[in-house]
């Protein structure tokens, strides 16, 4: 840098002079000061003779808008670029940025025919390769699958050899599932498979998008297989932990309790800190109160709470006082049961669940005015429960007035 500093001070008319901005601009950028280097980068935009150094400056500074998260600025720049005419060579990478700029902006249909045009107006660069990929990607985000399985299939016959020739085949598998054609897809998991080579991810990956296909076209034994086969040949690729839970789940909605714990039990220890972890615990909950194991139950449902879910966590707090009035501890019982109002205020169903079956376990335990309180509350809802709440406030009004 000094000695460009140098040369500017000592020649600032020289023709050189802008070339010497650019390489000061690399240099900050080189350093990690976008700032200074976007300065020295847009002053030769602006005011650079050669068109081509001139087309540089506005790429650089483009990509530093870019990387920066302004997707806007960064845009009207490589725009710029296009207009250069001299910028022949930078041309077809301004409009390839221009659709990822596009994509990030969740501009999809713009994204696509930005790299649409890339792949028209710039067919012998180099770029055409990434731009055919992200343009099979884009369709894919935007959810139109027939187009995505055209461009995914003619990525993977045009570039047998490329580094993306497996995303591409999991994208025209992913757009093939998508249409409803699920055998198609099957067999392009194959292809992935064997064009995959050692790497464990993609060829889990493909085993797991297979077990899915098999569960949804009702071939659950195939499905379980290749779930269970997961959970041994790659426990630790990021699809292992979902295979595990897939598989707890799976016998837990069949009524095989003993099969799910033992699934479910194994998914918790191994990955307790995994997405379905909240969901097992749940589910554990609720086999191990079937037991009654219910100390083992309520550790479980106090781990399985929600955000933003103020039912489903009603729900819970349910069970946990359920699990204590089962094992005799009533007035804890009690004490669970009226917690759900109060915790999860936007519950429906469950504080008055909660309520009644407090109310009844006051009654149980000689406390008729509490139990009263309760009852009158629900009596003057609208709701199924107000029926019974009703008749036992006679009953209990019944029995002090003998008294």
């Amino acid at each position: 840098k000094g000695l460009i500093d140098e040369a500017l001070e000592k020649f600032p008319e020289s023709r050189l002079e802008e070339g010497f901005h650019y390489a000061l601009g690399d240099i900050y950028m080189r350093s990690g000061m976008k700032p200074e280097a976007l300065l020295e980068f847009a002053r030769v935009a602006k005011s650079a003779g050669d068109g081509n150094l001139k087309a540089m400056g506005l790429y650089a500074a483009a990509e530093i808008h870019m990387t920066g998260g302004d997707y806007s600025r960064a845009i009207e720049y490589f725009d710029r670029v296009l207009k250069a005419s001299p910028s022949i060579s930078l041309a077809p990478y301004a409009q390839y940025r221009i659709g990822d700029a596009l994509a990030s902006m969740g501009r999809g249909e713009e994204a696509a025919l930005a790299f649409q045009s890339c792949l028209i107006n710039f067919p012998g660069f180099a770029i055409k390769e990434s731009a055919r990929y992200m343009l099979a990607v884009t369709y894919l985000k935007n959810r139109d699958f027939q187009a995505s399985a055209k461009e995914f299939g003619i990525f993977v016959e045009q570039y047998p050899s490329s580094s993306q020739r497996v995303f591409a085949l999991f994208g025209l598998a992913d757009s093939l599932y998508n249409m409803g054609q699920t055998l198609e897809a099957l067999k392009v998991y194959d292809s992935v498979l064997e064009s995959a080579g050692p790497d464990p991810e993609p060829l889990a990956l493909a085993h797991y998008a297979q077990a899915w296909c098999y569960y949804n076209i009702n071939d659950e034994k195939k499905a379980v297989n290749l779930f269970e086969s997961i959970t041994k040949k790659y426990p630790n690729t990021r699809v292992g932990p979902d295979a595990l839970y897939w598989l707890g789940e799976y016998y837990y909605n069949k009524g095989r309790l003993n099969v799910a714990e033992k699934y479910l039990s194994d998914f918790l220890k191994r990955f307790p800190d995994a997405l379905p972890a909240v969901l097992a615990r749940r589910k554990m909950g609720s086999i191990l109160k079937g037991k009654g194991k219910y100390r083992e139950a309520i550790e479980n449902f106090k781990k399985a709470y929600m955000p933003d879910s103020d039912e489903l966590n009603g729900q819970i707090q349910y069970e946990i006082a359920e699990c204590l009035e089962y094992a005799g501890s009533l007035a804890q019982a009690v004490d669970e049961y009226l917690k759900i109002t109060p915790a999860f205020p936007k519950a429906v169903f469950w504080p008055i669940r909660g309520e009644l079956a407090a109310a009844k376990i006051l009654e149980k335990l000689n406390r008729p005015k509490d139990a009263l309180r309760l009852y009158e509350k629900l009596a003057a809802l609208n709701v199924e429960e107000s029926k019974f709440a009703k008749e036992r406030i006679e009953a209990i009004k019944g029995r002090e007035a003998t008294q």
